[in-house]
């Protein structure tokens, strides 16, 4: 039966803006833009998501001042050459009825010279402590905060005349107002110094847009509830000293998020590991102490949502990567059609990892993340007979789209279940929500008419059985064991091995990977973005199913009570894997004593130990358990047995070239629209 919510369908007024419903699409950059135009694509994302349901959309953050203000790929708005494209994703939004502001952003400190070709500013000439943002900006003078503060008024005009509904100025994160807030990063002694210089700073802003636009031009406020630094950073009181003088200063609504790029902690995690809702009781506190409607944020479920605004701790709720992954997100929740949504599992590999490489964003789960529906794979002209063999993520996206395209399909998976080897990083006490994966394939699939035999593994001789005119091969990898003396030792173990428990682990445990062994798909893979102002390069990077084993196990493990240590053979641990990924799985390692040395050579296993060597030193690493996650073997051999038996073979996933979930799921999409 559909689930119905009483709340979140609600009208609501924020200012002057009368919103359809409570749910908000907050600000989400997706690098779809090119030397600052919003182009076809990011016209289409935002334009989708109204059609979606969504009452409040965000445009993200948009540069005042380009491209001293970029981080990443952003759209500027600090001229006028650049409202005829706002203009169309403004009149493209209203046409589903719902409101469309832009997040106007200064980024500060928070970007490089290489991505902007200037030199950094911020409050004072204090460094990010982040890896993304080594640069020490130059302090900026009195004059140009004036200038800012103008140019912030500005941007407000422009995103008038393009039919926008109001403005949100970014005041946390980390970036330029953040760090005018910030004690560590405001070291001033003049009118903008300190915890009162930070607010006049955010306060001139919002008085300079109203003096622009009017009382009547909706302006909304994302703040920190939290900056989460150790040392010189603003708790919740002093959140709530700014909410108020935000308030005063005429702002319409307080978007509360929370933490800073320099944190230490992992309180502002994205990912899976980060709690439900971590952030709702700093909006609850300053809804208590302001009048302003407050907009709550942070892995949101539509229940928790739903409950959120049923007992007052916020009037709005915002969803982001719910949104990247399915459009029609809103409408499917106030259906009561959770089923049909394509679940956003937090994994961040998509959007929030790709954001940093200058990639266009898309979705692990939804390869049609950053493609313009209007223009997918025209369908096939005749149906046609199609047999998966392989029931991972590429065998049950093949089957899914070839499905949905008008093909007759049948997936074959020889386990009792869905998943391969993908189902290791559900036994991560930080990866749970992996688990909604394989259910959410089963409905879709079932949904689609899909044929879905479980336990049945297919061998050539079953060609003649089911007479496919098409056969795609999605049989996955193994875990390769390296020829090493001392390999075949009881306690040498796989991952699925050792996360399973089908062989028992002891106390001390070391796990092998990224050797040298591995094909290194890690290696980043640098490509010059067309005509880029600065001529940047994209980062682009990925880890293999090896090394996320690996550290899922690590997490898996530690959790038991282990005492886990990784050792690569490499400088580094996944090295491919993204930012937003990586940088928290650091934080949380450290926290649960996890160890990790790299360039360490693994030349022997004993009873007793490893032995390895390190800077020409040879030396025995004690472990009671060695798990072996040092590369992946494509199960490739039934591509020469049916050859020339069927007329369309394809191979799909890690079978055809090793990766992950993402590189499967998405390959597989890509491979389908050839059939």
């Amino acid at each position: 039966m559909a689930k119905l919510f009483k709340k979140l369908p609600e009208p609501f007024k924020v200012g002057s803006m009368e919103l359809k419903n409570r749910i908000v699409m907050p600000a989400l950059n997706n690098n779809y833009t090119h030397r600052g135009f919003m182009t076809d694509l990011s016209v289409d994302f935002y334009v989708s998501r109204a059609r979606g349901g969504a009452g409040l959309i965000t445009v993200e953050a948009s540069s005042v001042d380009y491209p001293r203000s970029r981080s990443v790929l952003n759209p500027a708005i600090d001229d006028d050459q650049y409202i005829p494209m706002f203009k169309e994703i403004s009149a493209g939004v209203h046409r589903y009825g719902s409101k469309i502001i832009v997040q106007l952003s200064h980024v500060g400190r928070q970007t490089r010279k290489s991505t902007t070709g200037l030199t950094t500013i911020a409050p004072s000439a204090v460094a990010c402590k982040s890896p993304l943002y080594p640069d020490t900006p130059r302090e900026l003078s009195l004059e140009e905060i004036g200038d800012i503060i103008l140019r912030f008024g500005g941007a407000a005009v422009r995103a008038q005349r393009a039919g926008l509904d109001g403005v949100e100025i970014v005041m946390g994160h980390g970036y330029l107002a953040n760090n005018f807030l910030t004690p560590a990063a405001n070291l001033r002694r003049d009118e903008y110094g300190g915890i009162k210089g930070g607010i006049k700073f955010c306060t001139d802003i919002v008085t300079e847009i109203k003096k622009n636009c009017g009382n009547d031009f909706p302006v909304v406020c994302r703040i920190n509830g939290d900056d989460y630094i150790m040392r010189g950073g603003n708790t919740p009181v002093e959140a709530l000293m700014l909410a108020s003088e935000l308030e005063k200063a005429g702002a319409d609504a307080i978007s509360v998020s929370a933490g800073m790029r320099d944190s230490e902690l992992s309180y502002n995690d994205h990912t899976s590991a980060s709690p439900r809702g971590g952030w709702v009781h700093l909006a609850e506190r300053i809804k208590k102490g302001i009048h302003i409607p407050v907009i709550a944020v942070k892995r949101l479920t539509p229940e928790l949502a739903e409950q959120i605004l049923e007992e007052g701790k916020a009037d709005l709720v915002a969803f982001g990567k719910p949104f990247i992954a399915d459009p029609d997100f809103a409408n499917k929740m106030l259906k009561g059609n959770l089923e049909d949504i394509v679940p956003c599992t937090s994994c961040c590999q998509g959007c929030y990892d790709v954001i940093w490489m200058f990639r266009p964003i898309t979705c692990m789960l939804n390869p049609e993340v950053g493609r313009i529906r209007s223009r997918d794979i025209p369908s096939p002209s005749e149906s046609k007979n199609v047999v998966v063999v392989g029931g991972g993520p590429a065998g049950c996206e093949a089957a899914l789209v070839a499905s949905k395209r008008g093909h007759r399909v049948t997936l074959l998976e020889k386990s009792s279940s869905l998943g391969g080897n993908y189902q290791i990083c559900t036994h991560s006490p930080n990866k749970n929500e992996m688990n909604r994966v394989f259910p959410y394939f089963s409905r879709v699939l079932k949904k689609n008419k899909v044929k879905v035999k479980i336990g049945l593994e297919f061998t050539p001789d079953m060609i003649e059985g089911y007479e496919p005119d098409v056969l795609i091969l999605a049989t996955g990898s193994d875990f390769q064991m390296v020829n090493i003396q001392g390999i075949n030792s009881p306690h040498v173990m796989s991952p699925i091995e050792a996360i399973t428990g089908s062989k028992e682990t002891g106390g001390y445990v070391v796990i092998w990977t990224c050797s040298h062994h591995c094909t290194w798909t890690c290696g980043i893979k640098p490509q010059p973005i067309p005509d880029d102002i600065t001529g940047l390069k994209t980062t682009e990077s990925y880890a293999c199913a090896a090394g996320h084993a690996a550290v899922d196990t690590a997490e898996a493990l530690a959790a038991q009570g282990k005492i886990v240590t990784i050792i690569t053979e490499r400088d580094a641990l996944v090295p491919g894997m993204g930012f937003t990924n990586r940088g928290n799985l650091f934080k949380r390692f450290f926290q649960a004593n996890i160890r990790v040395s790299n360039n360490v050579k693994v030349k022997e296993i004993k009873r007793d130990g490893i032995v390895c060597e390190k800077e020409g030193i040879d030396f025995l690493l004690y472990a009671d358990s060695l798990v072996v996650s040092v590369g992946m073997k494509p199960r490739d051999q039934l591509g020469e047995l049916v050859k020339g038996r069927v007329k369309e073979v394809y191979s799909v996933g890690d079978c055809s070239k090793i990766g992950n979930a993402l590189t499967a799921i998405h390959t597989a999409y890509d491979v389908v629209g050839k059939i």
